[in-house]
Parts: C-alpha cells; sequence; structure tokens
C-alpha cells in the first residue's frame, strides 16, 4: 500500500499540474505581450501549485512531515496569478518562476544546513 500511494497514486496529480502548466506555457510562448486568459492564467496557477502538493503529499505518505513552505508557495502563486490579472503573459511566467526559484534557493540552503546539522549531531556517526 506504501508504495502504491507514494509512487503510483499521489504522481497523478504532479503529471496533470504538468500539463495545466504545459498548456499556459504554450500560450505564454505563443503571445507573450498579451494578457493571459482567465483560464490559462488559472491552468498556470493551479498547475504548479498541484505540482507542490502532490510533493507535499508524496513526501508525507513517505515520511511524516509537512513541507509547509511548498504549500505556502503553492498558495501565494495561486494569489499572485490572480492579482497579476491583466498584465503581459511574459510577465505573469516571470514572476511564477521568481516565486519558484526563491523557493528552492530558500528550501535548498535551510534544508541542507539543517539536515547536516542533524548528522553532525547524530550520536551514531
Amino acid at each position: 500500500r506504501f508504495a502504491r500511494d507514494a509512487y503510483s497514486i499521489l504522481h497523478y496529480p504532479i503529471i496533470v499540474g504538468i500539463v495545466f502548466f504545459a498548456v499556459s506555457a504554450e500560450d505564454v510562448v505563443a503571445h507573450p505581450q498579451t494578457p493571459l486568459s482567465t483560464t490559462v492564467a488559472i491552468a498556470m496557477a493551479l498547475g504548479v501549485a498541484m505540482v507542490l502538493v502532490s510533493i507535499v503529499a508524496s513526501v508525507y505518505r513517505t515520511v511524516p512531515r509537512v513541507l509547509l513552505l511548498r504549500l505556502a508557495t503553492g498558495a501565494v502563486l495561486i494569489a499572485l496569478v490572480w492579482l497579476t490579472n491583466g498584465i503581459d503573459a511574459l510577465g505573469t511566467a516571470a514572476m511564477v518562476s521568481a516565486v519558484l526559484v526563491a523557493e528552492l534557493i530558500w528550501e535548498h540552503t535551510h534544508h541542507w544546513h539543517s539536515a547536516a546539522a542533524e548528522i553532525a549531531e547524530s550520536p551514531d556517526k
């Protein structure tokens, strides 16, 4: 059951999120100077948010740990795309990319530093 949940069922929303984002990315590439339609903007925000939330669920299923930063990033991206409705598609995509890069940098720096500290403090080194 564990492998089924973590490596199969919880990957379907990741795939759906990637497809949603791909649809919106195609529109950004085709029409970078025009604002995204509401449907495409929703696809962009939900696509990225679905990937993040599905990864959080998958990690929680394997290691009972909630990655709150990824959940918060998904919520910020949905709000960002909603608030920036009307600006050009390239600007929206740039803002979504900037939020994701900031989240990944923060997570990488803090996760690896805390993981290294836990290993250093481990009694069975």
